[in-house]
């Protein structure tokens, strides 16, 4: 593991699909538990992601150069996967909210992965143990967290 980590922090790191196929899951930890949220699923809250991921899902697999030579059913066949991984991932995790460009990030592993439900696994472990902050209801952990991304610019400078 700590090869892999390591390998994974190296310049030139892991830069091509391949390598992030095999190891992307075991840095992630796929196959271990996910501690479930104890929150109810709140249903006004769930249709008023449906739409939001709906209208994100629509407008998304254009932006990467893989994408460029998809058919339009290619295409509507990964948005409909990527549509099932978001919401998989937040109706199983209901303390996680669904932000704008989550589908950016659900859309990277879809299109390394080659498989929605590796895809979804190790999304959901990302965003389950590394950016649970920034499924937050608000933006406040965002934010502080970019402000502190200026602060170490400057130490660095």
């Amino acid at each position: 593991f700590e090869c892999l980590r390591n390998l994974a922090l190296s310049k030139g790191g892991l830069v091509n699909n391949g390598l992030r196929k095999k190891v992307w899951p075991k840095l992630l930890g796929v196959g271990f538990a996910i501690p479930k949220s104890s929150i109810k699923l709140d249903e006004r809250r769930r249709r008023t992601r449906l739409v939001q991921v709906r209208q994100d899902v629509n407008r998304s697999m254009f932006q990467f150069l893989q994408c460029e030579s998809f058919s339009d059913e290619e295409r509507e066949n990964k948005r409909e996967e990527l549509e099932w991984m978001i919401n998989t991932i937040c109706d199983s995790n209901t303390n996680l909210f669904y932000y704008q460009g989550f589908h950016d990030i659900c859309s990277v592993h879809l299109l390394i992965f080659h498989d929605k439900t590796l895809a979804m696994k190790t999304v959901e472990m990302q965003s389950v143990f590394m950016m649970s902050d920034h499924h937050s209801s608000n933006f406040n952990d965002t934010i502080t967290t970019l402000n502190l991304i200026f602060v170490l610019l400057r130490m660095v400078s």
